[in-house]
């Protein structure tokens, strides 16, 4: 496999907010790898296969740079909504939260 020396992750801040506030005690990593694998992605050839599958991200090494977008439902987004994303977020990521390890890979669902 390829590596990479940079991630890129995006975020609905809706169902970030939904999870955490559901959960206050839960890291944001794990929110985030949560809400990221809900998200079933289209076949790349629908022709072929119309089904969804869920999205399984691994790293094989701990690349240079992570950015995490945020995806806001509406461009006028409430300052508490804003205030409450902007202090759920860390400053530092722990990178084993977010990604599976390869013994959870090789587990049965």
């Amino acid at each position: 496999p390829h590596t990479n020396i940079h991630t890129l992750l995006y975020a609905h801040t809706a169902a970030l907010l939904e999870v955490h506030r559901a959960r206050p005690l839960a890291p944001f990593e794990q929110v985030l790898r949560e809400i990221s694998q809900d998200l079933p992605q289209s076949c790349p050839n629908e022709k072929f296969c119309s089904a969804k599958a869920p999205i399984h991200r691994h790293l094989v090494s701990q690349p240079h740079v992570i950015a995490v977008g945020l995806a806001w439902d509406s461009s006028t987004s409430s300052l508490v909504s804003i205030e409450s994303v902007a202090s759920f977020v860390p400053l530092t990521l722990d990178l084993a939260s977010m990604f599976p390890s390869e013994t959870e890979s090789a587990a049965p669902p």
